[in-house]
């Protein structure tokens, strides 16, 4: 008997969990949806100003904020970003457990201002950081939030540029911060990037290829791939490709350059004949009047 109410509140716990996750993927796949849009500005910011207009609650209506503050930062419009920002209250996405919205504040915290620092605009990067500390109580106490301050100093070239804190999160030094696990990865790979750059820039081989793997699957995926190019951080392979490809366009340019000495000697040559041709009929010409 105690063996089947176990079993049956076992199943009800599973129930009720199932029916939670599947409304936090309803509610996460206009989100979803808007990110893949965000090549297309016209119906990005389209689809942007309509999620934040249908918002069902506070919480809805941040996420749909904060993803066209991205597509803002994205597409250089920094009047309309500098307009947004104010209206932004981060703290909205706080205290729900059942479906954290640390996937929205990797944009607010890392994808901006990784966009920033590739526009020049540190200021702004540094305002959103502190906006973010002013809005979420013990901001200070989250992993993405602390990542976020090392890459801002590792792009203003400040302090020890975050390398001490990214090297103690790719130690698995960062049990004291607050963090959604599903999320770790990403973490691991935005820092392992962030050091790459480092590594590469002071020519230590044996960290870069420590941290190669991680580079390399981030760099597999879009937000990865886009970070990469922002921060100026090319993959062994790539550089490779671009050499190659640096070779060929000289190889090609030499070739046309000779192609076309060869074709202007040619109608020297040409013009040359051409001319003396026409001498000798006009002096033949000459002779017989």
């Amino acid at each position: 008997m105690l063996f089947t109410i176990v079993c049956f509140a076992v199943m009800i716990i599973l129930i009720v969990q199932m029916v939670r996750q599947m409304n936090a993927n309803k509610a996460v796949q206009p989100v979803v949806n808007l990110i893949r849009k965000i090549d297309d500005q016209e119906e990005f910011l389209k689809g942007a100003d309509e999620g934040i207009a249908g918002a069902k609650n506070e919480m809805q209506k941040t996420k749909f904020q904060i993803l066209k503050l991205w597509g803002l930062a994205t597409y250089g419009m920094y009047e309309e970003y500098d307009a947004l920002l104010p209206e932004i209250h981060s703290d909205t996405l706080m205290g729900n457990k059942q479906a954290p919205n640390d996937d929205s504040l990797f944009y607010m915290v890392l994808a901006i201002p990784n966009i920033l620092q590739k526009d020049h605009q540190m200021e702004k990067a540094d305002a959103l950081l502190a906006k973010i500390k002013e809005d979420i109580e013990g901001a200070e106490n989250r992993l993405d939030y602390q990542i976020g301050l090392a890459c801002n100093d590792a792009y203003a070239d400040r302090n020890d540029k975050g390398v001490s804190f990214f090297e103690k999160v790719m130690d698995g030094d960062y049990g004291e911060y607050e963090y959604q696990k599903n999320l770790i990865s990403l973490y691991k790979e935005t820092v392992a990037a962030m050091l790459y750059k480092h590594y590469m820039v002071i020519n230590d081989q044996d960290k870069v290829q420590d941290v190669l793997p991680l580079v390399e699957s981030y760099n597999e995926t879009r937000i990865g791939e886009t970070w990469l190019k922002n921060i100026g951080a090319s993959l062994p392979e790539e550089e490779e490709k671009e050499e190659e490809t640096a070779e060929e366009t000289e190889e090609s340019t030499e070739s046309e350059e000779q192609e076309d000495s060869a074709e202007h000697a040619s109608e020297e040559t040409s013009d040359g004949l051409s001319a003396s041709g026409d001498s000798f009929a006009d002096e033949t010409k000459e002779k017989d009047e």
